[in-house]
């Protein structure tokens, strides 16, 4: 008699172990779904930020990219996918405001051909940061 107990106990537990094992991945994983979009409403916070040839412009539009870059940063993702480009995005981010950072400075130096070469450093990181962009919209549309 004993040994019917101490089976159906083991039957018991290992039903509430398997139930309370699925409970939890099914609460603390996000969907792929979710991870994209937590990603994409920061990428899009990007695309809302204004331009201009005006040096002081030009440097809040380097701050506004650190700040969009430090809250791309903070997303957390499970996916390992979505994490490298994550990854990606960020050193593009970061590349981006430094560039700007760098046509800001030479655009005060007033040195023509510096400015050259800094506007097409920028064009190259910008470029570069929307094949990341891609790749994450990509990906994401890949259900």
């Amino acid at each position: 008699m004993w040994g019917l107990r101490q089976v159906s106990f083991n039957r018991y537990s290992s039903i509430c172990l398997i139930f309370t094992l699925i409970s939890c991945l099914l609460i603390s994983c996000e969907s792929k779904v979710s991870q994209c979009g937590k990603l994409q409403q920061v990428i899009a916070k990007e695309k809302t930020l204004s331009t201009s040839a005006n040096p002081d412009a030009l440097a809040d539009l380097a701050t506004k990219l650190d700040g969009v870059t430090a809250e791309l940063e903070s997303v957390k993702i499970g996916d390992g996918n979505l994490q490298n480009s994550q990854k990606n995005l960020v050193g593009s981010y970061k590349n981006l405001a430094q560039s700007v950072r760098n046509v800001t400075t030479e655009i005060d130096k007033a040195e023509v051909k510096s400015i050259k070469t800094s506007l097409n450093s920028l064009e190259r990181v910008t470029e570069e940061k929307q094949s990341f962009v891609n790749e994450i919209n990509n990906y994401c549309a890949i259900q």
